[in-house]
């Protein structure tokens, strides 16, 4: 998934994050594969701290809380051992996107994880996960009332009781039939 300005850069060829281009931050979220625009800026450190709220803000996952950068099996975020963490990861994350974009990789080599920030509202909140489970049982309940729902249900019940009916009378008459004529053995 591109947006726009990440899209035309690529496809133009530039290959590299020039400081006239938009950065572009490639990462796997999942089985998909996202290449993100970030605006460059007149601060280094303001452009730099974009890559991360940018990913969080397209994901819907939590920067602080509930995401985890992963680079060829290391966890680069969120990283314990800087104080500047979210200035420091996001060059790093800058840096290896414009690598990968510059050698054509097929698969770009940071792998986002985290949860999405309406799970994680839904598990805090136990009032709100109650309501909701009980709309929806209501819903399911009001949606198998429907007359198409009813037929489909009607039909489907009458065809599993002519089916299961005609295979055990198959089985009784196949039954039915050794008795009364045993097979023949065979000397």
């Amino acid at each position: 998934i591109c947006d726009g300005n990440a899209d035309r850069a690529l496809h133009a060829g530039k290959g590299e994050n020039d400081v006239k281009e938009p950065k572009i931050v490639c990462l796997r979220y999942g089985p998909i594969h996202y290449y993100l625009s970030i605006q460059s800026t007149s601060s280094r450190m303001t452009a730099a701290s974009c890559a991360l709220s940018r990913i969080g803000v397209v994901l819907g996952v939590d920067v602080k809380h509930g995401m985890k950068i992963i680079h060829n099996g290391k966890i680069i975020y969120p990283d314990k051992t800087t104080n500047n963490e979210m200035m420091m990861t996001s060059e790093k994350i800058l840096s290896i996107s414009s690598i990968d974009i510059a050698k054509k990789r097929k698969k770009p080599s940071l792998v986002v994880m985290g949860v999405r920030k309406r799970q994680m509202q839904w598990k805090g909140s136990k009032s709100n996960g109650a309501a909701v489970g009980v709309k929806d049982i209501l819903f399911a309940l009001f949606s198998m009332l429907t007359p198409r729902s009813l037929w489909t249900n009607l039909s489907w019940g009458m065809g599993w009781i002519i089916n299961t009916t005609r295979s055990l009378l198959g089985g009784l008459y196949l039954f039915v039939q050794s008795m009364l004529y045993p097979p023949q053995h065979r000397d």
